[in-house]
């Protein structure tokens, strides 16, 4: 558990939520963010940006799933917690100094991947390795060396309206585009605050804590 002194922020744009005095970060899975992230998480809604899930905070929560952006190198353990712990999730990768080796098919794309990082041979969600114009969704990579492997190319346009949309059958929040969801919340000490998707109608109180009033993950519940 994280030990580091906190204060409440309380404005007007962003839900309340508690925050680190100084800038720590207790999310064992987080990277330093570069432009690249940046880029990536300005295409979605504010909303959709770093969202709290339990003691994690994914990169970017659709209504399709996590959306974990990864540039660094990370080992098949972390990658199996990962897909483990989101569960609906898919990988989008820098894969600018890959050094790939590309044909195009036509309907579909073939690669050669002469340096592999093997770690992504054992991923079971989908991977997106982003080429810096466009992406390859992966559909097969051969885990032996020459590495190489399948995919199809796909606008960060396409990429995004598909992410975008909910499934069939889900209902939005109007305040923050969610499709509301099973009953599962995120605890913290003195206030309780819901970051996942929730019956807005539905309140709860949680063991030990006083009742609470609770909207949706685009607003923290309150005292009553």
């Amino acid at each position: 558990m994280c030990t580091r002194q906190v204060r409440a922020r309380c404005g007007e744009v962003n839900a309340w939520h508690w925050a680190h005095k100084q800038r720590w970060d207790c999310d064992t899975w987080a990277e330093g963010e570069s432009e690249w992230h940046r880029a990536w998480k300005q295409r979605f809604p504010r909303q959709w940006r770093e969202c709290v899930i339990g003691s994690h905070r994914a990169d970017i929560k659709s209504p399709r799933g996590v959306i974990e952006l990864q540039a660094s190198a990370i080992s098949a353990t972390e990658v199996a917690d990962r897909e483990a712990f989101y569960g609906e999730m898919v990988w989008v990768l820098n894969a600018t100094d890959f050094n790939l080796t590309i044909r195009d098919r036509g309907s579909y794309v073939t690669f050669r991947w002469k340096h592999p990082r093997k770690t992504w041979w054992t991923a079971e969600k989908p991977l997106y390795f982003d080429l810096g114009q466009r992406l390859i969704k992966i559909n097969r990579i051969y885990d032996n060396l020459p590495c190489g492997g399948s995919g199809s190319f796909l606008s960060y346009d396409k990429f995004v309206e598909a992410f975008s949309q909910p499934k069939l059958g889900d209902k939005l929040c109007d305040g923050c585009w969610m499709p509301f969801a099973s009953r599962q919340l995120t605890e913290t000490r003195l206030y309780e605050y819901y970051t996942m998707d929730l019956d807005p109608a539905t309140a709860t109180k949680g063991a030990g804590t006083d009742s609470f009033q609770m909207i949706h993950p685009c607003s923290i519940a309150t005292r009553q």
